[in-house]
């Protein structure tokens, strides 16, 4: 039986465009925001096998794949279920998503087969707040963190810092614009890494309403993006201090940056790598800050970052 790779992504998902082109062998490419409206599904399971059957179809391309011959799955990004009727009542909506998310996932996890990245080693490697335990553990420095919602917390905090304090989100840089409908979205332009002013403490009394993320604020020289694939390590040396739009967050790709190949220390690379792989991960995409004595600062890994924008300016990493 022919062995088959599956990506398991959305529709407009350009990482998956790139690297799915450069694949010889046949990829059988599942669209969850297409799933199940598009896809005929079926599992099976028998007394006398110890293995599940059954087949996943995509309606519009008439692509096929048998359940039996899964060898490897790339787990890229999640996305709504969508579905063929749209005028589901919200509680019809609500348990055909409870239904598909239970038939589906509980399908992956029967599965053994290569992962990249198994979504119980993504899950677990998810949570920031146990990545910065983690990784001081593990011999990297790390920035002081609070997540709070006392505005009194985050004074004290802000008078304590040498350097001053910074605001990141915890889950998603969008403002959850990605969560809702078009007609819903108030703030399309994000939130980035912003340092805290005093103007801003003078409105703090909004951390009330759910808890907010600050860290210690850190005089960069460089950031460094580095990704983990397996047993390789590519590192970017991001030069963010090179504009001014781009000195507290490089995610701003207006500003024309340099963006270098970049040799890390053995032991930062080794410590990259087992990070990593103590979650059962495959995959991994860290963010490190440099300040200017050289010292490396963990910042965050995203088991599930992206990494075509890297590519494109900095080809030569592999």
């Amino acid at each position: 039986m022919n062995q088959q790779l599956v990506v398991i992504t959305h529709q407009n998902d350009i990482h998956a465009d790139k690297l799915l082109a450069r694949f010889e062998g046949k990829v059988f490419r599942l669209n969850i925001d297409m799933f199940p409206a598009d896809y005929s599904f079926s599992f099976k399971t028998y007394d006398k096998q110890a293995f599940p059957l059954g087949s996943i179809r995509c309606l519009k391309t008439d692509e096929e794949i048998d359940i039996s011959s899964i060898s490897a799955i790339w787990t890229r990004k999640p996305a709504e279920y969508s579905f063929s009727e749209t005028s589901l009542h919200a509680q019809e909506l609500a348990y055909a998503k409870q239904e598909t998310e239970y038939a589906f996932k509980g399908l992956l996890h029967c599965l053994e087969c290569f992962w990249v990245s198994h979504p119980l080693a993504n899950r677990s490697a998810y949570w920031k707040q146990e990545q910065q335990i983690r990784a001081h553990r593990m011999g990297f420095k790390v920035l002081d963190l609070l997540i709070t919602n006392s505005p009194e917390t985050v004074k004290d905090f802000y008078n304590d810092a040498k350097d001053g304090i910074v605001l990141k989100s915890l889950s998603s840089p969008f403002l959850a614009a990605d969560k809702v409908g078009s007609e819903d979205i108030i703030h399309r332009s994000g939130l980035p890494t912003t340092k805290i002013t005093t103007e801003h403490l003078d409105k703090i009394e909004t951390v009330r309403l759910f808890p907010t993320s600050f860290q210690a604020f850190l005089d960069k020289v460089f950031d460094l993006r580095v990704t983990v694939i397996g047993s390789k390590v590519f590192a970017a040396k991001i030069c963010s201090q090179d504009d001014e739009r781009t000195r507290i967050d490089f995610r701003n790709y207006e500003a024309d940056i340099r963006y270098e190949h970049y040799i890390l220390p053995h032991v930062i690379e080794k410590r990259c790598l087992d990070f990593v792989h103590s979650y059962g991960l495959e995959y991994g995409a860290i963010d490190l800050l440099v300040d200017v004595n050289g010292d490396y600062y963990f910042l965050e890994n995203n088991p599930a970052g992206e990494f075509w924008f890297i590519e494109e300016r900095v080809p030569t990493l592999t």
